[in-house]
C-alpha cells in the first residue's frame, strides 16, 4: 500500500495507493527510521482513510445502522 517517499522542507511524505486513490501523509522523520509502532500507525491511518473514501466500511454495522 505504501508506494513512496519523497524528501520535503518539513520533513518527508509517504504516498499510499489502493484501487487507484493516492493519499500522502507527512512523517518527521524517513520510514526506515521510524521504529514499528509508528510505521504501524500511519499505516493505519491510510487504511482507515481508504476504508472511508472507497465505501469498503459498508455493512460494518449491522441492519444498516438499525439498533437491535
Amino acid at each position: 500500500m505504501r508506494i513512496k517517499e519523497e524528501k520535503i522542507d518539513e520533513g518527508y511524505v509517504q504516498w499510499y495507493e489502493t484501487a487507484g486513490t493516492t493519499i500522502r501523509i507527512q512523517t518527521n522523520k524517513p520510514w526506515e527510521e521510524l521504529d514499528l509502532r509508528m510505521k504501524n500507525f500511519y499505516t493505519e491511518r491510510a487504511e482507515e482513510y481508504f476504508r472511508v473514501r472507497l465505501h469498503t466500511d459498508m455493512g460494518r454495522i449491522a441492519n444498516d445502522g438499525e439498533q437491535e
